[in-house]
């Protein structure tokens, strides 16, 4: 993933359906320790049960990729039915480059 980019992450959680749980993906900036947060609710978080796994896919803004320091970064994911039962994702690691304009770039044509 770039610094600046408008990357998609796919997920893929095996064996438990989720589509009725909130959702909560949350990437650490492995320099600063800095959180950036999208949830299921958002227009960006897609997720779906393919009848073994839950699949989707969450696409990140050029604001929120800048905010993350170039080099590593851990991504996990917290999830929570209505009835209030929780849980998480192990964490995985997530390769973050460097861009060298460090701007939200615009198209005005």
């Amino acid at each position: 993933m770039y610094q600046g980019s408008t990357p998609t992450l796919p997920i893929r959680i095996p064996g438990k359906n989720l589509t009725e749980a909130k959702l909560f993906l949350t990437i650490k900036d492995s320099r600063n320790g800095n959180l950036q947060t999208v949830t299921s609710d958002s227009e960006n978080f897609s997720v779906s049960f393919d009848g073994e796994d839950t699949v989707g896919e969450v696409t990140l803004t050029q604001e929120q990729t800048l905010a993350i320091s170039a080099g590593s970064a851990s991504v996990q994911l917290r999830f929570v039915f209505p009835n209030g039962k929780a849980g998480v994702t192990q964490k995985k690691m997530l390769c973050v480059n460097d861009v060298l304009l460090k701007d939200v770039i615009s198209y005005d044509g």
